[in-house]
């Protein structure tokens, strides 16, 4: 869940959250690949973010990105059903 809505209590106006989720050790590998950081520096950006397990407590949805597109792909399109069969929030 993300802090800004948590801490302006912006979350119950929302359906659900949705986190896309890779283990630890692969999080820390694509942010010091995408934003160039060393260990020390992406550990550091990292505690600084909820844990994920405690992202995954507040989710209602879950999209783990750790296998391959085809297997990240179809965990999206089954939220997306899933969302539109509730209908729209009120």
């Amino acid at each position: 869940m993300c802090r800004f809505c948590s801490k302006k209590g912006l979350a119950a106006r929302f359906a659900g959250v949705v986190l896309v989720y890779v283990p630890p050790e692969a999080q820390r590998q694509r942010l010091m690949a995408r934003d160039g950081l060393d260990a020390a520096a992406a550990a550091q950006r990292l505690a600084a973010q909820l844990p994920l397990d405690d992202k995954r407590q507040h989710s209602r949805w879950v999209i783990d990105n750790h296998g391959s597109l085809a297997h990240t792909h179809a965990q999206v399109l089954a939220v997306v059903q899933g969302m539109r069969a509730e209908g729209p929030c009120t």
